[in-house]
């Protein structure tokens, strides 16, 4: 009993070292001295802050949506609070669902009217990458990850999550319109292609 114990202690002393050796080798490739990174400053992000709304056009349907982005962290995200609401299901994607799940079309029809989508999510830059990354969570308990890069003006992300994967492209008409085109698989598999069109409410 002695000897584990002698054992264990002598383990832990090892593990607290080589963990305060790696720190250490940390802090040497800080370039900030232990401080917080700067603020976001790409010429993305800021023009997102802002309240939102709009339409999305798919081949599901039509819906409405709002969000609200603003800084977080003391600007080092930013934090988006979102909600989207059907306003009119395509018809051969209600009789597509409907056959799948042995359902009627107009069951499915006002499964969808009265589903409401409400989400929360974080973005933010890796300095070291230069990467845009994302974090999704909704009311379906779906969580995600997002990981991509600017190409011109615009920010193309791939997410991956339980819900599946999906590729989303963010780009500002001016100052006043978001726009984001994003192509994705629904829990039945089929694809869905679409564009949201949001504009600025208020600043």
């Amino acid at each position: 009993m002695k000897k584990l114990t002698l054992l264990l202690f002598v383990l832990s002393n090892l593990i607290t070292v080589s963990s305060f050796a790696q720190n250490v080798e940390e802090m040497k490739h800080d370039t900030n001295n232990g401080a917080p990174p700067k603020p976001l400053d790409d010429e993305f992000y800021p023009k997102m802050i802002g309240e939102w709304s709009g339409t999305s056009e798919s081949n599901v349907g039509t819906a409405k949506e709002w969000q609200r982005c603003e800084w977080a962290c003391d600007n080092q995200y930013v934090l988006i609070l979102y909600t989207n609401e059907m306003e009119k299901p395509n018809e051969k994607y209600v009789k597509k669902n409907a056959a799948a799940m042995g359902m009627s079309e107009a069951e499915v029809e006002k499964i969808f009217m009265e589903m409401k989508y409400s989400a929360i999510g974080m973005m933010t830059m890796d300095d070291a990458t230069g990467e845009y990354v994302g974090y999704w969570y909704d009311n379906f308990r779906g969580a995600y990850k997002g990981i991509g890069k600017m190409n011109g003006k615009k920010i193309t992300m791939t997410w991956e999550g339980g819900g599946g994967s999906s590729t989303r492209t963010l780009e500002m008409d001016g100052e006043q319109t978001l726009i984001q085109t994003f192509t994705e698989r629904d829990a039945t598999g089929n694809e869905i292609i679409g564009t949201s069109t949001m504009k600025r409410k208020k600043k």
